[in-house]
């Protein structure tokens, strides 16, 4: 799209006013509604090994040949090659998976077995690129052809190289204009996943969105995925996932062969990252509550585990007597009187946890109670040395 025409009359340079290129503003066209734009484009979804990112990439694959929702996302439907470098077999399995689960199944996506395509190699882009626009000639939509994965396709290019990375990126940018269509790479994190996608500068740099996938936390089922960078769009979005298991037939022993599709999730919430004296600080509150030395308050109809300075220091003499007198001393001020913390809490011993024991303290109630807590118990993590 260009906003900026020429009159035929003007100069090289004469350009536009503001109100002239403002009154030419054409919305963007999307494949997937505010995430992978219509236009000749290069996407990238990346992610760790196990994160879910190729079965994510084969949904919106499904999704996109149908023009059914993805992530409760509008697609546009368009013809959709997914060309599979490394477990062909496995895909398969995967859109097996998705027919046996009773999913819509486009007539339009094709599984091609890419082994042994390399964009390092002129003539096999050339050789795809023309084999797709024969298909899609006629077809005013453009297709989608999705790499699985990149460090397969790169053939003879090093990854680190940014020469290398800016001819790939050159040729998969052709092969989008001349199908017209979306380019998908499904790439890798470097060693430091926290800097991003595995390869040279020039390849983050000349992609115009990415998406990247995370697998679950500990003790959670649920995966996520956020648009890491976009032209078209405010980047940030994110969207959850599961992988669900489905039974896809039996193999010579008569056992069952599975594999998973996607099914939509809720975001996790996010538990807010706290400094390590918070977090100790958390502990001894804890820890004083479970030695019996807090008091139980109701407040505003619930009930609290709330720890005095008085409750503090006698759990402190019980398991260091000399920090205790340390910090009696250094925090004399501050522990005479007053209200150290609360936090809400459950009982966990039922009907039998009476008086001060056995109450285990499991949401903090706000950042300011954690922060005066630090304050109070300063004194005991410098003369403890860090060590409860």
């Amino acid at each position: 799209m260009e906003l900026l025409k020429r009159p035929a009359t003007a100069g090289r340079y004469s350009g536009r006013t503001w109100s002239d290129a403002a009154a030419g503003f054409v919305a963007t066209s999307w494949r997937v509604q505010g995430v992978v734009p219509s236009t000749p484009d290069v996407v990238a979804i990346y992610g760790p090994p196990n994160s879910g990112k190729s079965f994510l990439a084969l949904e919106m694959a499904r999704c996109i040949g149908t023009g059914t929702p993805w992530a409760g996302r509008k697609t546009k439907r368009s013809k959709v090659y997914y060309v599979a470098l490394e477990a062909g077999a496995g895909i398969a399995k995967r859109l097996r998976a998705m027919a046996l689960d009773e999913r819509d199944m486009p007539d339009d996506l094709v599984l091609i077995a890419g082994e042994g395509f390399r964009f390092s190699s002129a003539s096999d882009v050339v050789e795809l690129t023309a084999e797709i626009r024969a298909q899609t000639e006629d077809d005013k939509r453009g297709p989608v052809i999705i790499f699985d994965t990149l460090a397969r396709a790169v053939g003879d290019y090093e990854e680190n190289d940014n020469n290398d990375m800016s001819d790939l990126m050159s040729r998969a940018e052709q092969m989008a204009r001349e199908v017209r269509g979306t380019v998908i790479l499904i790439a890798h994190p470097g060693k430091d996943a926290e800097r991003g996608m595995r390869g040279a500068s020039a390849l983050l740099g000349a992609l115009d969105t990415v998406i990247v996938v995370t697998g679950p936390e500990e003790g959670s089922d649920v995966r996520t995925w956020k648009l890491e960078k976009s032209k078209e769009d405010v980047a940030g979005v994110t969207g959850a996932f599961r992988l669900r298991v489905v039974t896809i037939g039996t193999d010579e022993d008569g056992d069952d062969v599975t594999s998973c599709v996607v099914d939509e999730a809720t975001m996790p919430v996010a538990t807010p990252k706290v400094s390590a004296d918070v977090a100790r600080a958390r502990k001894h509150f804890c820890d004083a509550i479970h030695a019996g030395h807090g008091e139980l308050v109701d407040v505003d109809g619930s009930r609290r585990a709330r720890l005095t300075s008085e409750g503090y220091l006698a759990w402190l003499r019980e398991t260091d007597p000399d920090i205790a007198q340390k910090t009696a001393r250094a925090e004399k001020s501050r522990l005479k009187s007053g209200l150290l913390g609360d936090a809400d809490f459950e009982d966990r011993r039922g009907e039998k946890a009476e008086g001060q024991r056995g109450f285990a303290p499991t949401e903090w109630t706000a950042t300011a109670t954690a922060e005066a807590m630090r304050g109070a118990f300063a004194g005991a993590f410098i003369t403890s040395g860090g060590r409860f």
